[in-house]
């Protein structure tokens, strides 16, 4: 039997995403940042999104990409 997959993850509250960026270059790094704050822009089922990190040039495009989209 298969579900429909928006109805398999209805119960999905919190996105866990543990250093996305580990072991990229600064390049592909400001483009995951960028990708994932559009993703946060534009969820619209209303999940939390956690994202830990270390890496200071990621938090900051994140933290900027974010500020800019009033998000």
């Amino acid at each position: 039997m298969v579900a429909d997959k928006h109805e398999s993850y209805q119960w999905v509250k919190y996105i866990y995403i543990d250093d996305p960026v580990s072991s990229l270059d600064d390049n592909n790094t400001i483009a995951i940042a960028c990708d994932l704050a559009t993703l946060l822009k534009d969820n619209k089922d209303n999940f939390k999104v956690i994202i830990s990190s270390h890496h200071g040039l990621f938090f900051n495009v994140m933290c900027n990409e974010l500020k800019k989209q009033n998000h």
